[in-house]
């Protein structure tokens, strides 16, 4: 092989000798493979701590505490994984654009809690369908027609 960089690899079978090329390859692989898997994971992260704190009506707290406990968990592991180090930079970035959203989805539920009034929602006093939609369909003269 001669004109091309090779490298010699001890493997099962004894020495091996591959191509540099191949190296890069690999490299970018593994880079590529590190940003969108830390960005899915992120991703799945956000998802799952925005749908458990939006029980105690806080959802952007839930991005935040997913990445202290990403971060508790993997421990010393967090040095030496570039998977993980993409998983809390993801999941640090979203937690800083679902903050704000946050604060929004609270005010926009805010009447939906325990303590809302009757007026808050207007059907819960006559127990009839908030919208008219299907009431044509309900309707014979309709039918008939």
């Amino acid at each position: 092989m001669e004109g091309i960089a090779v490298e010699r690899v001890t493997g099962i079978g004894g020495e091996l000798t591959r191509p540099h090329s191949m190296n890069m390859l690999d490299i970018a692989f593994e880079a590529i493979t590190a940003v969108l898997g830390g960005l899915a994971a992120a991703l799945v992260l956000t998802w799952l701590g925005w749908t458990a704190f939006k029980v105690v009506r806080h959802p952007e707290w839930g991005p935040p505490a997913m990445l202290v406990l990403l971060v508790a968990v993997s421990g010393g592991a967090l040095r030496s994984s570039d998977f993980l180090r993409m998983v809390v930079l993801f999941s640090a970035i979203a937690g800083m654009l679902v903050w704000a959203e946050g604060g929004d989805w609270r005010e926009r539920h805010k009447s939906k809690g325990r303590n809302a009034s009757p007026d808050a929602h207007p059907s819960s006093e006559s127990g009839a369908l908030p919208s008219t939609r299907g009431a044509k369909f309900l309707d014979r003269n309709h039918l008939k027609g």
